[in-house]
């Protein structure tokens, strides 16, 4: 009798975890977050949903249906140089890999990613944005798991984080309720102070491991070895940060800098006019569009105005 009462358990349990799953994996398939299998239409508003809940799944996502042969990496910094202040400087031909966050090892897998999935001879131009903090060494990897959900529809169908995604798409789809992504309160000024704490913090394990220096090198030297065009930019951030970074780790600042100058592709733009005009910035790391859009200008174009050869 208790025997049969424990496979009838058993039979219920599983039972309810088939149907939990299979609910979660019909909702994943039909709103489809990260663009995967439907072919519904990739509009901003969409990308803007999902693109909190996994940035890197989302532009490998896109990345498989993008044409694009003109590429841009980087951490948040590379971000500035939007979908639209691409297209008023240089048409709509480039393809912004960048990541909020992104570690060097997270930048340097996305772009062998890119390597890899397209014939060298197709890609036309690369912008690489390292990570400020230049040599953080970190052992998450966050391609590594958007990359599995990317290639394993099993894991994509069942993942919570995706499900969350679903339902934002499903809200905004279906009752017109755009679900609202955690953002720091306060204004501008409020946000700046807190930035230029985060940057004071920052100074006392800014780390140098050479792993991480030797895994860029290997990386401009296989780009130099394929001839893909790239340049390693230096975007702006405020002159308060770069004061701060002087003063609290100069040791560790010298040896950022020089690792740049040491590649012939680096051109710099901290020093670039407007650094010290907060109205020129979002954050002090982060330029603000019109600013962005005056040094994409500058590099795309070769003006040499704002941005230097180091």
């Amino acid at each position: 009798m208790i025997e049969r009462q424990y496979i009838i358990f058993i039979s219920w349990f599983f039972g309810l975890v088939g149907i939990v799953y299979l609910a979660l994996a019909s909702i994943n398939y039909y709103m489809d977050p990260f663009f995967l299998y439907t072919s519904q239409t990739k509009s901003k508003s969409s990308v803007d949903i999902s693109k909190p809940y996994n940035e890197l799944l989302l532009k490998l996502s896109l990345f498989q249906s993008s044409n694009k042969n003109k590429l841009i990496f980087g951490d948040s910094r590379g971000n500035v140089f939007s979908d639209k202040v691409t297209q008023e400087v240089n048409g709509d031909n480039w393809f912004n890999f960048s990541i909020g966050g992104a570690t060097p090892n997270e930048v340097v897998s996305l772009i062998e990613h890119a390597i890899d999935s397209r014939d060298k001879s197709v890609i036309e131009k690369v912008i690489i944005v390292l990570p400020l903090r230049l040599y953080v060494d970190r052992r998450t990897n966050r391609y590594d798991e958007a990359n599995d959900l990317l290639n394993r529809d099993f894991i994509y169908l069942t993942n919570t984080l995706v499900f969350k995604a679903s339902l934002a798409q499903l809200f905004n789809n279906f009752f017109g309720v755009q679900v609202k992504t955690q953002k720091q309160s306060g204004g501008k000024e409020d946000a700046w102070q807190h930035w230029i704490r985060h940057a004071e913090l920052k100074t006392l394990d800014w780390k140098t491991p050479s792993r991480i220096k030797n895994r860029y090198l290997e990386l401009f030297h296989r780009l130099r070895g394929e001839n893909i065009k790239f340049t390693i930019v230096l975007p702006p951030i405020h002159k308060d940060i770069q004061d701060i970074y002087k003063k609290g780790m100069p040791e560790n600042w010298r040896d950022y800098l020089s690792y740049f100058s040491k590649q012939p592709e680096t051109i710099n733009c901290m020093n670039s006019l407007h650094v010290n005009n907060i109205n020129m910035f979002k954050d002090p790391y982060h330029s603000n569009p019109e600013f962005s859009k005056m040094i994409f200008s500058d590099l795309i174009n070769n003006e040499r105005i704002l941005c230097k050869k180091m």
